[in-house]
């Protein structure tokens, strides 16, 4: 699990070479599935549809804007796979395993993060956080996939943090020092995911507008070339 901000006026994070004010969150939940080694995991959003507090900005002086309504807790739970099916932690629980599955909580937000509450505010705070603090950045991606690795790479990982504070794609590439093809490579660890659809030869495409081509890399020119 993770998340995105948003930032008022629809800008993002440095607009203006200045902090803009988050002004939303958007959380992204883990899977149900097993994908790519993680375990099956979800959340209970606690909600306070009456929520009518304003954020503190005597900080900055800026106009004070109401914090998101809504998201006041949540909890996330996972389920522990290596008790179930054929491994041998499974068949020594074996007595446990044939009884109802049980779901362990892996953490609760904003208790286990040591924030004061879920306002956009604060998510920025993480955010700022994940930037400039590689452990911390470590520990948090840990903890949204229940101790598991990151199910991306290790490039993916890197640019993490790029990813929850920004919205545009131009934003995003230039916070990761990586434009698009690279930034899909790292999270998809291929080493090569073009797709094209021509009526021309690929060698004719390559030789005449390989080094034109938006994405492609000099390497990759001279690789194919």
């Amino acid at each position: 699990g993770s998340f995105r901000l948003f930032y008022t006026g629809g800008g993002d994070a440095d607009d203006d070479g200045k902090k803009q004010r988050p002004s939303s969150v958007a959380y992204a939940t883990p899977s149900l599935t097993p994908y790519k080694n993680q375990l099956p995991s979800f959340r209970v959003y606690d909600l306070d549809l009456d929520q009518d507090r304003s954020q503190d900005s005597a900080s900055d002086g800026e106009a004070e804007l109401p914090a998101s309504s809504g998201v006041v807790q949540f909890k996330q739970y996972y389920l522990d796979l290596s008790k179930y099916g054929g491994s041998q932690k499974a068949k020594e629980a074996k007595e446990e395993a044939d009884g109802p599955i049980t779901w362990f909580l892996s953490f609760t937000a904003p208790q286990s993060l040591g924030l004061p509450d879920l306002a956009p505010r604060s998510w920025r705070f993480v955010a700022d956080k994940l930037v400039s603090n590689a452990t911390i950045r470590d520990d948090f991606v840990k903890l949204g996939a229940n101790g598991r690795a990151m199910m991306g790479s290790e490039g993916s990982l890197r640019t993490f943090a790029c990813g929850v504070r920004h919205v545009s794609s131009a934003r995003l590439f230039k916070c990761s020092r990586q434009n698009e093809e690279q930034f899909i490579r790292d999270y998809t660890g291929i080493q090569h995911t073009y797709v094209l659809t021509t009526l021309f030869s690929f060698d004719v495409i390559f030789d005449q507008f390989c080094s034109s081509m938006a994405g492609f890399l000099p390497e990759d020119c001279a690789n194919i070339l």
